[in-house]
C-alpha cells in the first residue's frame, strides 16, 4: 500500500506490522415460517501498531503506527417478507451497527490521544428498506440510511454531523407476467426514482486528521449529491 512508502518513494522502515486479536460471537436463522431472517454479531478487536495514514503534503501520504487500539461492536441483520395481499406483497430489511472504536494507547509527538475515539468511523450506522411488490411487475422501494456523528482527528476536536437520507424508486417489469404464462426469458424494466429525497446536506466521505496548505483551512470534508433525480429503460435476455 501507498502508506508503507515515503513522499521519497523509499520503503518507510519505521513502520511496525500490525497485529490483532478478533473476539467474535454472533448467530443467525430463520424464523416464522422463514418469513423472518436474523444475523446479530458481536465483535471485540484488539490491535497493535494499526497503520494509519497521515496526510504530509498536498495528495501526500505517509503511514504510522498509532499503538494500541480497541474496535468494539455490535452488528444484526433482519429481513421479513410477508404478504399484504393476493397480488402484493413486502420485503423488508433493517442492517444496523454500533461502533465504539477507540485509541487505547497512543502517543503521537508527546500528545497523548489514548482514550479518544479513531477519527473517521461513525458510531452507527443503520441501512434499512421496505420493498412494495406486485403480482403484475409494479415495485416501489424505499430505503434510508443513517450515519452517527464521527470525529475527524485523533484530538477528536472535530466532527462530522450525523445525516439521514431517504431514497425511493419505482419499477415496472411489464413482461413479468407475460413470461410466467409463455415461459419465455425476456426482461424489460421500467424505472425512475429520486435520491435524497429530503435534499439533506451531509459528507459523502471525509479525510482524518487533514491539514491546510497555503494558508487554507483543512478539507476534512467531501460533500454529498443533493437531491437528484434518474430514470431509465433496461431490456435483457436470460438464455
Amino acid at each position: 500500500m501507498a502508506e508503507t512508502l515515503t513522499p521519497e518513494g523509499l520503503i518507510n522502515t519505521n513502520l511496525k506490522p500490525e497485529t490483532g486479536i478478533n473476539y467474535e460471537l454472533g448467530f443467525k436463522g430463520n424464523f416464522l415460517n422463514n418469513r423472518l431472517y436474523a444475523e446479530v454479531a458481536a465483535f471485540l478487536i484488539q490491535v497493535e501498531n494499526l497503520l494509519v495514514a497521515e496526510r504530509v503534503a498536498e495528495d501526500q501520504y505517509i503511514g504510522r503506527n498509532a499503538g494500541k487500539t480497541d474496535h468494539n461492536g455490535i452488528e444484526f441483520l433482519l429481513n421479513y417478507n410477508f404478504p399484504i395481499s393476493t397480488t402484493v406483497r413486502a420485503r423488508t430489511f433493517v442492517n444496523a451497527a454500533y461502533n465504539s472504536f477507540e485509541f487505547d494507547e497512543f502517543v503521537d509527538e508527546e500528545e497523548d490521544f489514548s482514550g479518544n475515539d479513531l477519527p473517521a468511523v461513525p458510531g452507527e450506522t443503520v441501512n434499512a428498506g421496505l420493498d412494495i411488490v406486485t403480482s403484475f411487475g409494479l415495485t416501489l422501494r424505499s430505503t434510508y440510511q443513517f450515519e452517527g456523528e464521527m470525529p475527524l482527528n485523533d484530538a477528536n476536536t472535530e466532527f462530522r454531523e450525523q445525516y439521514d437520507l431517504l431514497h425511493f424508486k419505482l419499477a415496472l417489469e411489464p413482461l413479468e407476467m407475460f413470461n410466467t404464462l409463455t415461459n419465455q426469458h425476456w426482461d424489460l424494466e421500467i424505472f425512475g426514482g429520486v435520491n435524497n429525497a429530503l435534499d439533506e446536506n451531509y459528507a459523502a466521505s471525509v479525510i482524518p486528521n487533514a491539514v491546510g496548505f497555503g494558508g487554507n483551512a483543512p478539507r476534512y470534508f467531501y460533500p454529498g449529491m443533493p437531491r437528484n433525480f434518474y430514470g431509465g429503460l433496461a431490456v435483457g435476455y436470460k438464455f
